[in-house]
């Protein structure tokens, strides 16, 4: 069991306030889990990490190519110049 799948469910106080989270898991969590398993960082790290990405979302990359065929062409013929 990696360590992700350990606090996939806790609680934190926030001024006071106790919230409760369900952590989804991603490819930071898994990243993270690694990093804990490999000895990388410690515990309280790897918590840490987790509970700052909380909420976080990565933009993916997406660029709108109107002819790909010419534009791949174009960057090919720079790569050979």
């Amino acid at each position: 069991m990696s360590y992700v799948e350990k606090i996939g469910e806790f609680s934190i106080d926030v001024d006071g306030q106790e919230y409760d989270v369900e952590y989804t898991l991603g490819r930071k969590d898994y990243v993270l889990s690694r990093m804990y398993e490999d000895g990388y960082i410690d515990g309280q790290q790897a918590k840490d990490a987790f509970i700052e990405g909380l909420g976080y979302q990565f933009k993916t990359a997406r660029i709108d190519i109107k002819a790909p065929h010419f534009v791949f062409r174009v960057i090919e013929w720079l790569k050979e110049q």
